[in-house]
This record gives structure tokens, sequence and C-alpha cells, in this order.
């Protein structure tokens, strides 16, 4: 049914009242005229005067008629029309947290509608959601009536993990809420030095930040390529002089001989033979070949023999 509010329209004013409810009500009619219904905060009043003949009494500001306090107020504001279930039936409808129409239909006045199954609202990252009720609480009706669904959020946990960098051994796992930042709390992770390398714990792989998800994080190393001492010794010191007794160089420096010339990487050493003797080889201190590089601490031996 479309309602039209009581209009002055020489006068752009608006018919309205304080009786009977005592507060600034509109006065509307239906399409015949023949009916009064005046709007009281969020409920109808409906009366069978002839709106027509009833607005007659009121044209001139405020006019007592019978026990109504009636009057005008001023706007600029265009007639409007509204949509309006009334008589027996009272409208209703159910709708979701976002105002999507579930259900809807009209009822006797005073009948309580019937709702739908229980909505379900879909999870977040942050939250899952558990239907609570609606909102006003279901129940008889006089008026048209909106029932929303609300839901109680609970906010989602997550499970975070630590691992060596192998993957596997897993270090410390934690079960965090939302958008907690974790922080480890086992030992400093450790890695087991090579010849070749000494391991440092230097951080995780992704950088830690606020759970939106499962997360693993990977323990990082920073390495340090180890150095190692080569000493020069021979078996017997009488029968020669070197210019150099030892030499500290990375793993994997590269070890080459020319005759009684022995060069470590950048730097050579020289052996030189005392009278009566002749270098004739450089090996190690269990007079095997020297390695082609430096992998361990190791003493290299120079070898005389007599120049006889």
């Amino acid at each position: 049914m479309q309602l039209k509010r009581l209009w002055d329209t020489d006068g752009k004013k608006i018919v309205y009242t304080e009786w009977p409810t005592w507060h600034k009500c509109q006065v509307w009619t239906d399409e015949t005229g023949e009916h009064l219904y005046i709007y009281d905060m969020a409920q109808w009043l409906t009366y069978n005067w002839v709106a027509t003949a009833w607005e007659e009494y009121v044209r001139s500001n405020w006019v007592e008629l019978t026990d109504q306090m009636v009057g005008f107020y001023e706007t600029n504001v265009p007639t409007e029309l509204y949509n309006r279930d009334h008589g027996d039936e009272a409208y209703y409808q159910f709708v979701d947290w976002d105002g999507t129409v579930i259900s809807s239909g009209t009822v006797d006045e005073w009948e309580t509608p019937t709702a739908p199954a229980d909505p379900t609202r879909e999870a977040t990252a942050q939250y899952t959601y558990t239907f609570a009720g609606w909102n006003p609480t279901v129940g008889p009706i006089k008026k048209r009536t909106t029932f929303t669904a609300t839901y109680t959020a609970t906010v989602n946990k997550y499970d975070i993990t630590f691992v060596d960098e192998d993957w596997t051994t897993e270090l410390d796992s934690q079960e965090l809420d939302y958008w907690a930042t974790p922080v480890y709390a086992g030992e400093t992770p450790t890695k087991e030095a090579t010849a070749q390398y000494t391991y440092t714990f230097s951080g995780w792989t992704p950088d830690i930040a606020p759970v939106t998800w499962d997360a693993t994080y990977t323990a990082v190393y920073s390495s340090t390529v180890n150095q190692y001492t080569v000493s020069i010794a021979s078996e017997d010191e009488t029968k020669w002089t070197v210019d150099t007794e030892s030499v500290t160089v990375d793993y994997g420096t590269a070890i080459t001989s020319s005759s009684n010339v022995l060069t470590i990487g950048e730097t050579e050493i020289t052996a030189t033979a005392i009278e009566g003797y002749v270098f004739s080889a450089w090996t190690d201190d269990n007079w095997d070949p020297l390695p082609e590089t430096v992998t361990w601490a190791l003493s290299v031996v120079a070898e005389f023999t007599s120049a006889q």
C-alpha cells in the first residue's frame, strides 16, 4: 500500500501532530484519503478519520481539534511516498550480516515469523564466525521488521614451526593468534663445521612477520672459510736454511713446487742447502707427496742429500 504524507502545497508545510504520543509525528494518508496514519518513532498508529476533511482544520499553525494537538512545520522537502504493509498483516525479512535477504514474508499482526535455518558466514584469515542469533530476537511483530543475523568472531590460530637448515629437524613449534609476532624460544641453532667452513647462525628465512597463516621458518647460517698453518721443516735442519718457517692460508689454497722453491698461494718459500748438500724433494711430514691444496694444517719437509 502507498501512503502519502499530508502536505500543505502552498505553504510547503507538512502536517504533524504531538498527539497521542507526545512526540512530533508525521501524518500520512492512503490513496483514498479515507484513513489517517501517524508515524511515531518506529510504529504506525491508524485512525479512520477522513484525511482531507481533517487537514482543513489545521491550516493555520496550531489548532486544537478535540483532544488532538496538530500543526505544521516548515520544510522544502517534496511530497514523498512510503511503502507500508498494514492491516492484519506485518511484513518481515531475515537478512545476513551484509544485508543479503535470506527470507521474507508476512504474518498476522502479533504472530511470530518462522526464522530460516541458521546462516553461516565465511571465515577470514583473521576470524572464524559462529552464528549467534537474530537482532532483534525473533518474536511476535506488529509492524515491518527486519531481523539481522549476528555472529561471534573467534580469532584464528596458526601453527608456526622453526626448523634447521635441513628442513626436517624441528627446533621449535608454536600455536599463535592471527597477527601475533612469532618469537623463537629454542636454543640458538648451530651447524657443525667442516674442514672448509665454520658456520654461524645468522637468522631465519623468510623474515619473521606477524602471523597470517601457518608458517615455517628455516635457520640460515653464514660461513667463514677456515684457515690452516703450513709449517716448513727438514729431516735435518743442519743441512739447509729457509726464508719462511710457516704461512697461514685459507682452505683450498694451492700448493706447488719447483725444485727448492715451494709456492703456497702467493707466498714463495725457498729452501737453500748448505755446502755439501743438495735439495732433493718436498714432502709432508709422513714423507708422502705434497697435496695440491691446503685442506688441513700440515708440515712440509724439505729433503736433502749429500753432494758427494
